[in-house]
C-alpha cells in the first residue's frame, strides 16, 4: 500500500462518520473505546457528547436525531453497556431513528481467553436494530460503515450496529474510503387511488383523524391540520405517543387517545371512518376482550409502515409514501376538485357510461396489486401506470369517434326474408 495514503482504523471510522453526516459522536468509553477517543482528541470536526450511562447516550442520541432529522452515532462499552442500552435501542426502534450504534469489543481471538466483560456482541444487539455486524478486517471498514448508514436512513428508518474489536481500530493501511451513498424510496399512489380515497373521505358522516409519528417525520403538521378542518374531523393523537404528532392548538384536536380498549372504543364509536395518517392502528399494552375497534368503522392507513393490527373492520388500502405531506397534499387537492368539480364529473360519467367501467376497471387494477403486494408479490408500477395510461388512450378515441356522429355499419339480412320457397321458383 502507499504509505502516503496509510490511515489508522480509528481515525478511517470518524472520516466515514463525519462524510456521512454525522455531526456528534455521543458515547460513554471504556478501554476498548480508547483508540476512537484517541483519534477524536487528534481531529476538532466531530465533538463528542460525554454520557455517563448508555441507555442516556442513546437517549441524547436518539432525541438529536428526531429534532434533527438526521443520521446520528453513539459509542457504547463492549457487552454490559450494550446490555445497559437495550431499552433505549428498543425505544429508537419503534420511533425509527437513523442511528449508527457501535461497541468496542476485545481484540480478535483475546475473546477466547474470557477476559472481563466479554461477550459476542453482534447477537446481543441483533433483535432490535436493522443490521448488525463485527468489522474484522480494516479493509472492510469503508464498505460496513457505508452501507450502515445507508441501511439506517432508508425507510423505514432506524438503528443499525456495528462491533468494532480493539485491533481493527488501531490497524493501519492504506484505504479508499468510497462514497456516500443513498436510496431514492420516494413514491405515491396512483391518482386513481387518491381520487378513490378522496371520495371515500367525501361521504364519510364523521370522520377521525388519529395522528402519529411520522406526521412530524414526513414534517407535514400543517398539511394534516388542513385536511382536518376541510372535512370536519376530529384529531386524536395516537394511542402510544412518541411526542407531539398534531398540533395541540387546533381546533379540530380531541386529545391523545388512551391505551385502553374500552375509552379507546368509547372514544371512536360516533366515527364511520377513521383515518390514521403516519400513526400505528390503536396499538395497546394491556389484553382485553374488547376489541378498540368501532364495528364497521371503515379503516384508511397512511405512512411509511403497513401495519393494520385488527382484521374486524373494513380495511381500505391506499399505498406507501416516502413523504407523508405528498401524500396528504395529493389527497387534500382531490378532495377539493371533487367539491368543485363533482356536479360536472358526475354529468359527464353519466352521459359515458364507458367511463364508469373504465374507472372501474382501475380500481380493481390497484386492488389485486394491493393483494399481490401483501402476498410478497410486488408488481412495479411502472407496468401499472402504463396499462392505465393505454386504457385511457383508447377510451379518449372512443369518445372521439362516437362524437363525430358515424352511423354504424349493420350486417345485411337474408337475400329473400320470410317468402315461401315455391314462390321463389315461380317468379319470372
Amino acid at each position: 500500500m502507499d504509505a502516503v495514503n496509510a490511515i489508522r482504523g480509528s481515525s478511517a471510522f470518524l472520516a466515514l462518520l463525519r462524510d456521512e453526516g454525522v455531526t456528534h459522536l455521543f458515547g460513554n468509553p471504556g478501554t476498548t473505546e480508547l483508540p476512537v477517543m484517541d483519534a477524536l482528541g487528534r481531529q476538532t470536526e466531530l465533538p463528542y457528547v460525554l454520557g455517563l450511562q448508555e441507555s442516556v447516550v442513546i437517549g441524547m442520541a436518539d432525541g438529536f436525531g428526531r429534532a434533527t432529522g438526521q443520521l446520528t452515532a453513539c459509542n457504547v462499552h463492549v457487552a454490559p453497556g450494550l446490555g445497559n442500552a437495550m431499552g433505549a435501542i428498543y425505544n429508537a426502534r419503534y420511533t425509527g431513528t437513523p442511528m449508527i450504534i457501535t461497541a468496542g469489543q476485545h481484540e480478535q481471538g483475546h475473546g477466547l481467553t474470557e477476559p472481563v466483560l466479554y461477550a459476542p456482541l453482534v447477537p446481543i444487539a441483533a433483535p432490535l436494530v436493522k443490521w448488525a455486524v463485527e468489522i474484522t478486517r480494516l479493509e472492510d471498514m469503508p464498505r460496513i460503515v457505508r452501507r450502515a448508514a445507508k441501511v439506517a436512513m432508508t425507510p423505514p428508518t432506524g438503528p443499525v450496529f456495528l462491533s468494532l474489536p480493539g485491533d481493527v481500530l488501531n490497524d493501519e493501511a492504506g484505504l479508499d474510503l468510497t462514497a456516500s451513498t443513498r436510496v431514492d424510496t420516494r413514491t405515491r399512489p396512483s391518482d386513481a387511488a387518491i381520487e378513490a380515497l378522496a371520495a371515500r373521505l367525501i361521504d364519510a358522516r364523521n370522520p377521525a383523524i388519529i395522528a402519529g409519528d411520522e406526521i412530524v417525520k414526513g414534517d407535514a403538521l400543517a398539511e394534516v391540520g388542513r385536511l382536518a378542518e376541510l372535512l370536519g374531523a376530529a384529531a386524536w393523537q395516537q394511542t402510544i405517543a412518541f411526542g407531539a404528532h398534531f398540533p395541540s392548538e387546533h381546533p379540530c384536536f380531541m386529545g391523545a387517545l388512551s391505551r385502553a380498549q374500552r375509552q379507546i372504543r368509547q372514544a371512536l364509536e360516533p366515527h364511520d371512518l377513521l383515518l390514521f395518517i403516519g400513526a400505528d392502528v390503536l396499538r395497546t399494552s394491556i389484553a382485553s376482550d374488547i376489541s378498540p375497534l368501532p364495528p364497521g368503522a371503515a379503516i384508511i392507513q397512511i405512512g411509511l409502515l403497513d401495519i393494520v393490527f385488527s382484521l374486524d373492520s373494513v380495511i381500505t388500502a391506499v399505498g406507501m409514501a416516502e413523504d407523508v405531506w405528498v401524500m396528504v397534499s395529493a389527497i387534500v387537492v382531490a378532495m377539493g376538485f371533487m367539491m368543485i368539480a363533482a356536479e360536472s364529473v358526475g354529468r359527464f360519467v353519466g352521459n359515458h357510461p364507458t367511463v364508469k367501467m373504465l374507472a372501474l376497471s382501475f380500481l380493481l387494477l390497484i386492488g389485486m396489486s394491493l393483494v399481490a403486494d401483501g402476498f410478497g408479490q410486488h408488481i412495479p408500477k411502472g407496468y401499472i401506470y402504463f396499462a392505465m395510461g393505454f386504457s385511457v388512450f383508447v377510451e379518449v378515441l372512443n369518445l372521439r369517434q362516437a362524437k363525430k356522429g358515424v352511423t354504424p355499419v349493420h350486417l345485411r339480412g337474408p337475400e329473400f326474408p320470410d317468402e315461401p320457397e315455391e314462390d321463389v321458383a315461380a317468379s319470372p
